[in-house]
């Protein structure tokens, strides 16, 4: 009997520590995968000059942020699987590097904090047309907020 309860035991224990495992690993991917701490995604300008944030954490968590009444508000979650889709696709289109500001009168712009560093690229001029992939990637987190 005392036996028994000794292998259930080491078997309850070793499962554990395999889930234990699976967790330490899981979370060490996601974090090395990217390294993306914030996108966020906006639009300003125009008669107002009202300026509207759209903050991406890593949790999936959105918040909309506007100037103008300064207000600050949690309005979506968004899954693991999105959130890691978007914060690689900002490192694929190099936004982490990526130097471009030409905003006009109404403009819009893309901020990535990454490995403690900020990138800003901002655009709406018409003289200056920004990478059809950035415009392409603001537009699909600005739908996905529609959803």
């Amino acid at each position: 009997m005392e036996n028994c309860r000794m292998k259930i035991l080491r078997k309850s224990l070793i499962i554990k520590l395999l889930l234990l495992n699976a967790i330490i690993v899981g979370c060490s991917i996601t974090k090395n995968s990217t390294d993306v701490e914030q996108l966020t995604f906006g639009n300003g300008g125009g008669f107002t000059g009202n300026v509207t944030e759209y903050i991406l954490n890593p949790k999936g968590e959105i918040f909309k942020h506007e100037k103008l009444p300064k207000s600050e508000t949690k309005i979506k979650k968004i899954s693991k699987e999105k959130t890691f889709e978007l914060f690689s696709k900002a490192k694929a289109v190099q936004l982490d590097t990526c130097k471009f500001i030409y905003p006009g009168n109404m403009y819009y712009f893309i901020k990535i904090k990454s490995n403690g560093k900020e990138n800003y690229i901002s655009w709406g001029d018409g003289k200056h047309k920004v990478n059809p992939e950035i415009e392409s990637f603001y537009n699909e987190f600005i739908n996905l907020l529609k959803n």
